[in-house]
Formats: structure tokens, C-alpha cells, sequence
């Protein structure tokens, strides 16, 4: 271990940054240009191994060669005494890996922006020959100004868990693409893949393949071809499933054929978001005085305002999630009857009684006219998971024999569809909606007891469908 006051050559170590596989990272001061710098140094697993670590010595050599904003800066490599050390800029900021797992609040022009320069590094690096082969999160950093900076080429090529195995795959499992996995030749589209995997984490804060078990997860990444986006991001853009699709393709030679060709598929995609961000904070302010005129809550109306206040940083999925808000707000606030409208259970179904109204499904007077057992709604209060196991936002399931919807505390989450285009699913206290069509989400039911009563609901106002049909 190298304790602080430690001389490393010229330089002097203040403190210990952390440990990975790799070795020790240290904090240190260099007197010569007065800086203070990262130092990280090899492992005694490495360090007694002649061919490991004549191998780390070439990647750091080769490294040191990439010069690229978006690429840590290699600025020196020594050995002290029994200790080989390779000196590079010292990052603030923090690591996409924590940003993912706290869930920071970053727009989706931003994320855009993060993997635009991601994309850009490594297409540096392709261009002289070098893989990094071990994309990942953990080696992603985000300095202040999301500024983006691409850390351990070719250190990463030897994962510690691998040390003592000859021929053994390069990289972290989770971020294989599938030629690393079958122990193939890789070249600069398996770092696509890796990228992508990262691109989904990002956008979605879920990992595309995770299973229950690494080995589970290696099949998904070689096996499940379908992303199951709009359930992850139910309101993301329709340009974004293309570039995680083309990044994420078992076949290497359905990918882009390079990280040029994604930067700028995620650069176009960014633009458009910016241009239509314009058009819909103008449609944000031209609904607020109608929304202050008919008392919308003060939640929707001061979200609005705030919209507006930040056109200069402006935020596409926060627009078009509030826009979709402020329209059911309307929707529902123009209907005259809408104070007739009650949602009243059977005792039969175990689930309580509420007499309060309920929001009116689009265009549902004109589809219900004359048939009073369909026209009853029902109301549950539910989840929809999102972000990880554990987040979650609150809304209400409304069920009823010509309509079925869901309104969400965040709008992006909410649907609307024909109650016959629909299939449910229960198991457990889930409940999985989904259609011929795209309508497809999960929620999550206070316990198993209410997913049974939707589903036993569902199964009655199925039967009472199809018998008006006969």
C-alpha cells in the first residue's frame, strides 16, 4: 500500500482515491508543473507476472498516445522501486455509474449530448487502432459541464477475474457484446454494442439484459432480440429506438458501421429535439390561460410556468409529459357531466367503494351512448414501475367496456385504447396491459388482492362485451 507523503518519482501522493481490479489510485501532487494529478499503480497480481505486466506497460504506452477531449489524459508512466505507476489528469465531476444508480435528473437532450461525445472518444480511438473492449459505466466520467471522459484503454483489456486464464474473454460480462462472449475476433463495432448497452442504462436506468443470474443475462445478450423501450420509456421520441436497436444488433454487420456513424445519428436526434422543443413551449404558453381559467390544479399550471421560465435549457420528455397532462386536465374539466360520472364497485369484488368523479376518456360519450353496464367506470389507484426495481409513480387504472385508461403522476406514462384491443395479465400484484399495437404497460397493484379483483373485473366486463356483440 502507498501512503500519503509517498514520493512516485516527482510526484508526491496526497491521498488514496479509491481501488479496482487494476490496482490503487491515488491523489497526487506534482511539483514540477504544480499540479495535482491521478496516479494509478498495478497490483502486485500483475506486478509479478513478467508477460501481465509488459502487457499493462504496452496498453498505457498505447493510451498515452490518444490525445482527445473526450479521452483522460495520459501524462506520464514510472516505476518506484517495486511499484509501476501510469500518471493521468485528475477528474472531478462524477462516474456515469452513480449517476445511473441515483437516478440525477439530466434531460434527455443532455443524455444525447453525453453519448455524441462518448461515440466521439472512441471514434478517436478506433481510428488508431485501438478497442477499448470493456464499455462500460464504470468507465464513463461526467466532468463539470457534462463534459465526457473515456477512462482505462486497453488497461481494461484485463479484467482481474481473468488474470490466471489464458485465452480467456476480455471485458466485463454484462457489457459483452455477443462476439465476446462466443470468444470471437472483435473489432471496433463490438464496442458499438457495449456502448449501447450503456445508451439503454442511460436513457432508461435499466440494464437492456439483466437476469436474475450473469449466465442468464449472457443469453439475453445473445439470444433476446426484442428492447422492450416503451415500457421502460413509454413517451421516448421515435427516433431513439433505431439507435439502440442498430447499436444493440446480434449481427455486427447490422450495427453502425462505425462510431462516426452513431455520433451522428445521436447528434441529428438531438437536433430534432431541439427544434421541436421551440414549437412545444409555445403550445405550453398558449394552454396556460385556459388551464388558470377552468382552475386546473396549481401543480399543473406552476409546472407549466416553469417550462417556460427554462426555454433556454429546454427539456423535450418534460414538455411533452406536461403538455399530455395539461390536455387530460382539459379533457376532463370540459366535459359538463363529468360530476355524474362515479366509479362504484361491486361488494362482490372485494374492492372498496369510491363515489367521487372520474376523468373522461376521450371521445367516451360518443362510443358508450345507450349501454349503462359498459358506461360504469372503474377506478384503482396503482403504480408504474420505472427507473429500477424500487421506483415508481402513482396514477389510477380506469376500466371500463368501451375504454380502458391509465392516468400517471408523470403524463408520459399515460394511455388510452379500446377496452376489446386489450389483453390483462395478472401475477402476483402485477398486472401487464398490452395490445395488438404498442398499448403495453406494467403496473403494479397495492397487493395481490386488488390485481385479482382487476383481473376478476376485467374477465366480467369481457363477458358483458361479448354478449352485447352476440
Amino acid at each position: 500500500m502507498t501512503e500519503p507523503g509517498t514520493k512516485l518519482g516527482k510526484y508526491t501522493v496526497v491521498d488514496k482515491l479509491g481501488e479496482g481490479s487494476m490496482g490503487a489510485v491515488y491523489k497526487a501532487y506534482d511539483e514540477a508543473l504544480d499540479r495535482h494529478v491521478a496516479i494509478k499503480t498495478m497490483s502486485q497480481e500483475i506486478q509479478w507476472n513478467s508477460d501481465l505486466k509488459q502487457r499493462f506497460l504496452r496498453e498505457a504506452r498505447a493510451a498515452a498516445g490518444l490525445h482527445h477531449p473526450n479521452i483522460i489524459t495520459i501524462h506520464d508512466l514510472g516505476e518506484e522501486g517495486t511499484v509501476t505507476y501510469i500518471v493521468m489528469e485528475l477528474l472531478l465531476g462524477k462516474g456515469l455509474k452513480a449517476l445511473i444508480r441515483e437516478g440525477a435528473p439530466m434531460t434527455l437532450e443532455t443524455k444525447l449530448s453525453i453519448m455524441m461525445q462518448v461515440a466521439d472518444g472512441l471514434n478517436h480511438a478506433h481510428g488508431r487502432g485501438i478497442i477499448h473492449r470493456d464499455i462500460k459505466p464504470g468507465n464513463i466520467h461526467l466532468e463539470p459541464g457534462d463534459i465526457v471522459k473515456i477512462l482505462d484503454f486497453g488497461i481494461a483489456r484485463i479484467p482481474a477475474s481473468q488474470l490466471t486464464r489464458s485465452g480467456a474473454r476480455l471485458g466485463t460480462p454484462l457489457y459483452m457484446s455477443p462476439e465476446q462472449i462466443r470468444g470471437e475476433q472483435t473489432d471496433e463495432r463490438s464496442d458499438i454494442f457495449s456502448t449501447g448497452i450503456v445508451f439503454y442504462a442511460l436513457v432508461t436506468s435499466i440494464h437492456p439484459f439483466r437476469d436474475k443470474t450473469t449466465s442468464a443475462s449472457l443469453e439475453n445478450i445473445l439470444y433476446q432480440r426484442e428492447l422492450r423501450l416503451e415500457e421502460h420509456l413509454p413517451d421516448a421520441p421515435a427516433g431513439l429506438r433505431p439507435i439502440l436497436e442498430s447499436c444493440l444488433a446480434k449481427d455486427a454487420d447490422r450495427r453502425y458501421g462505425s462510431m462516426a456513424e452513431l455520433g451522428r445519428a445521436c447528434r441529428n436526434l438531438r437536433q430534432e429535439l431541439i427544434a421541436a422543443d421551440g414549437r412545444l413551449t409555445s403550445e405550453v404558453e398558449s394552454l396556460l390561460p385556459q388551464l388558470k381559467q377552468n382552475g386546473s390544479p396549481a401543480r399543473i399550471v406552476d409546472g407549466g410556468e416553469a417550462l417556460v421560465r427554462g426555454r433556454e435549457n429546454p427539456d423535450y420528455m418534460a414538455l411533452t409529459r406536461w403538455l399530455a397532462s395539461a390536455r387530460a386536465a382539459l379533457a376532463t374539466v370540459s366535459d359538463p357531466d363529468r360530476t355524474q360520472r362515479t366509479t362504484t364497485l361491486d361488494r362482490a369484488e372485494g374492492v372498496t367503494r369510491v363515489d367521487r368523479p372520474a376523468p373522461v376518456f376521450p371521445a367516451q360519450r360518443e362510443s358508450m351512448g345507450g349501454r349503462p353496464e359498459r358506461e360504469r367506470i372503474y377506478r384503482f389507484r396503482v403504480e408504474h414501475p420505472h427507473g429500477g426495481s424500487n421506483a415508481a409513480c402513482a396514477g389510477e387504472l380506469l376500466i371500463s367496456g368501451v375504454d380502458v385508461a391509465y392516468w400517471a403522476g408523470e403524463p408520459g406514462h399515460a394511455f388510452h385504447a379500446p377496452f376489446e384491443s386489450l389483453r390483462l395479465e395478472q401475477q402476483d400484484d402485477r398486472i401487464e396491459i398490452s395490445g395488438a399495437g404498442k398499448e403495453k404497460r406494467t403496473l403494479r397493484a397495492r397487493d395481490a388482492t386488488q390485481a385479482a379483483s382487476i383481473r376478476q373485473l376485467w374477465e366480467k366486463l369481457g363477458k358483458i362485451v361479448t354478449s352485447r356483440q352476440a
